[in-house]
């Protein structure tokens, strides 16, 4: 499976999985599936940045537990490699 690369540009996924752990080169991984809307494509989504973690969390939890079937807008704050994720729902 191919990873999701989130920059500053704003793009609507939808994810469509439960949480899952995948091998790094620094050991495991906690990922997500996704399908970015505009193109239709399923790619996982690591999701253990704290700045994204935390609001997955909020999410998750009104959800009803569950990370499959959230839906939103995902970008980083700015172009910058550490820069944070923002979340957005409409």
């Amino acid at each position: 499976m191919d990873y999701y690369k989130v920059d500053a540009e704003p793009k609507y996924i939808q994810v469509v999985s439960e949480a899952y752990v995948v091998i790094t080169k620094l050991g495991y991984a906690p990922v997500v599936d996704v399908i970015e809307r505009r193109t239709s494509t399923t790619k996982a989504l690591f999701i253990s940045a704290s700045s994204l973690s935390v609001q997955l969390e909020a999410l998750r939890e009104e959800n009803g537990g569950k990370f499959n079937g959230l839906e939103f807008w995902i970008r980083k704050a700015s172009y910058e490699k550490t820069a944070r994720y923002v979340i957005e729902q409409d």
